[in-house]
């Protein structure tokens, strides 16, 4: 078995422990009128497969996964797979169990057809530097052999660096990349370029310096021998608080975006995932996707996702133009 090809808009489906309940009415139309190239379904290991005793009433993600692929019958799935509560175990000293669950974990996807798995590690990581470590060379090892894609998602600036306004920022020295991300780590990375404020939305620029602030931070880390050169780095935004067109113009130009997450998507987040989907489906796959499209249908090619473009893309919304 040989893994299958990667890239697209991947939704992330989350519902806290409960990923049997992460497809509600809102979650299940946003997904019939998108039609995203992916969804990963995104919980703990045990809560994934069902199989966690503090949740008894969860039956797992498989629920979910086929209710997605009811919904968007060419969707390829992903398994989003939080560390924390394994990092936690290791450090306490509980190898075999946490060897016993990722082997599971790994049988568990394989049924799934998942093409992906992607290892959230940061928290239990930050706490726990060696046990993060070891977690990492763990789940890594057990998932090799498998027809299986391995990524990491974690911070998005891990070494400080300058943003675009001049400002120092970043930084996370507890946490270990390296096992992540050096010559034996994972496939890819997806770093969580997030631009999102508390309340109200994203400044202009904001999406963009969130973006090249990480590339740099990224860049210091492989120059710093922490990231094997040529490695993969795709982008994971929140699609909350930040305008649509930040969202779909940054996100038009990476082969793989990671939307965060169904269970807070506001509206403008719900106008980039159709619009990034359909450019997507229409064939503008990434790069010069937007001006693509526009030259496609006659519109002024700019780059710019105004309302005509929006509309071309039979999208009519009341999205912010910021």
């Amino acid at each position: 078995m040989t893994k299958q090809s990667i890239g697209g808009i991947c939704l992330t489906l989350y519902n806290g422990p409960h990923p049997d309940r992460a497809i509600d009415d809102r979650v299940a139309r946003l997904l019939e009128r998108a039609q995203p190239q992916i969804v990963m379904v995104h919980a703990g290991p045990r809560a994934l497969m069902g199989t966690d005793p503090a949740y008894k009433s969860n039956k797992g993600a498989a629920v979910t996964i086929k209710r997605a692929r009811e919904l968007v019958p060419d969707v390829q799935i992903w398994a989003g797979v939080g560390l924390t509560g394994s990092t936690h175990q290791l450090a306490e000293g509980n190898t075999k169990a946490v060897e016993d669950t990722m082997e599971q974990l790994r049988a568990w996807c394989i049924e799934q057809d998942a093409a992906s798995v992607c290892w959230d590690s940061e928290e239990g990581g930050k706490l726990h530097p060696q046990a993060g470590e070891d977690i990492a060379k763990l789940v890594i090892r057990v998932f090799r052999e498998a027809p299986i894609h391995q990524s990491v998602t974690t911070y998005g600036v891990p070494v400080r660096v300058r943003n675009n306004f001049g400002e120092m920022t970043g930084g996370h020295a507890p946490f270990r990349f390296s096992p992540w991300h050096g010559e034996d780590g994972v496939d890819a990375t997806i770093p969580q370029k997030y631009a999102a404020p508390k309340t109200g939305l994203a400044k202009p620029g904001a999406l963009r310096n969130a973006i090249d602030t990480s590339d740099r931070s990224y860049a210091k880390l492989q120059a710093m021998g922490l990231m094997r050169a040529g490695m993969p780095n795709w982008d994971y935004y929140q699609f909350h608080h930040t305008p649509a067109r930040q969202l779909i113009e940054c996100g038009a130009d990476t082969p793989v975006v990671c939307a965060w997450a169904s269970n807070n998507i506001d509206a403008e987040g719900e106008v980039a995932l159709i619009a990034l989907s359909r450019l997507r489906n229409l064939g503008h796959v990434w790069g010069n996707a937007v001006k693509d499209f526009q030259a496609a249908r006659g519109l002024v090619v700019d780059g710019t996702v105004g309302p005509r473009t929006l509309a071309a893309l039979g999208i009519d919304s009341g999205a912010s133009t910021g």
